[in-house]
């Protein structure tokens, strides 16, 4: 047994190495593409800033992870919280915070969770015209948390495969390289969140 499985390490050793290799020679020959990186000033924006940045694509143009984009809505639901805040004193603020502990967070969803009114696909091509007529325990927690739902983001046919591709809204590409693949099931919100469009 003990030579059996020695020769079963070193052919997967080998079979990966070859495989790493292929793919960084065809890499070579494609262009690299890199979302701009994250500053700390970043953190400090308002709820509504947030959501017109992510709104003007300045994330989501390279890597094609947000598939329903819900700003209008999010940037009335972010102005009202910041005028909200605006006018409360620091107790109030406090207090307020407490109650709703995700106050003006944005937040994004895949494209599993139901959204009343909104197409859901879970990235299946006959689902494409199908609207919900009900909105997703998770979310509703989130949004009654004080949190802004702003996108739904792209997943590999039926959550299923190994990349976040469909015949619907494409692949969505990885934000530190466009050359490689973001994951499957959850892939759009994973590139999402790894560029900074997303908590």
């Amino acid at each position: 047994m003990g030579c059996c499985s020695t020769l079963i390490y070193l052919v997967s050793r080998v079979y990966f190495l070859v495989i790493t290799l292929i793919f960084y020679v065809v890499n070579q020959f494609k262009t690299k593409q890199v979302v701009s990186g994250t500053s700390d000033d970043l953190l400090m924006i308002s709820a509504t800033e947030a959501v017109k940045r992510i709104a003007r694509r300045e994330v989501n143009d390279v890597i094609n992870a947000v598939v329903v984009r819900l700003f209008d809505e999010a940037t009335r639901k972010a102005a009202e919280i910041d005028r909200e805040i605006g006018e409360m004193d620091n107790e109030r603020l406090e207090e307020h915070i407490r109650s709703k502990p995700l106050l003006g967070v944005p937040f994004t969803v895949k494209d599993a969770l139901e959204v009343d009114e909104q197409i859901v696909t879970c990235g299946v091509y006959n689902d494409r015209n199908n609207r919900c007529t009900q909105t997703a325990e998770v979310i509703k927690r989130m949004e009654a948390a004080g949190a802004i739902l702003i996108a739904i983001t792209n997943v590999p046919e039926a959550c299923y495969w190994l990349e976040s591709s469909n015949g619907i809204y494409g692949l969505t590409r990885n934000p530190y390289d466009s050359r490689r693949i973001v994951g499957g099931s959850s892939g759009g919100e994973g590139a999402l969140i790894s560029a900074a469009g997303s908590v």
